[in-house]
């Protein structure tokens, strides 16, 4: 796994949640991203995708909320087995 990104999440009118995720690997490999939906006052959502067979993926989520979450701070994060690499440290 080279690396993990996560777009802008947007919320429609129908209460809706929906970002794409993207990830780039070193291989073909099976890697599995885990996608967790959180939002203020809410169970949240986690959710497993099982990948292969290409280097890059693009996939788009979406977490129905029942209404629009009017005040309420929504979150997508998003973590892979195999992880990917830590970023090098920046001389100071």
């Amino acid at each position: 796994m080279l690396a993990v990104t996560v777009g802008e999440i947007t919320i429609g009118e129908n209460g809706v949640a929906a970002a794409t995720i993207g990830l780039r690997t070193s291989g073909t490999g099976a890697v599995t991203a885990i996608a967790t939906w959180t939002a203020t006052g809410e169970d949240g959502r986690t959710e497993r995708l099982r990948l292969s067979g290409a280097g890059t993926y693009s996939q788009r989520l979406t977490w129905s909320l029942g209404e629009r979450p009017c005040g309420k701070t929504v979150t997508l994060t998003v973590t892979t087995s195999p992880r990917p690499p830590a970023a090098p440290a920046r001389p100071p």
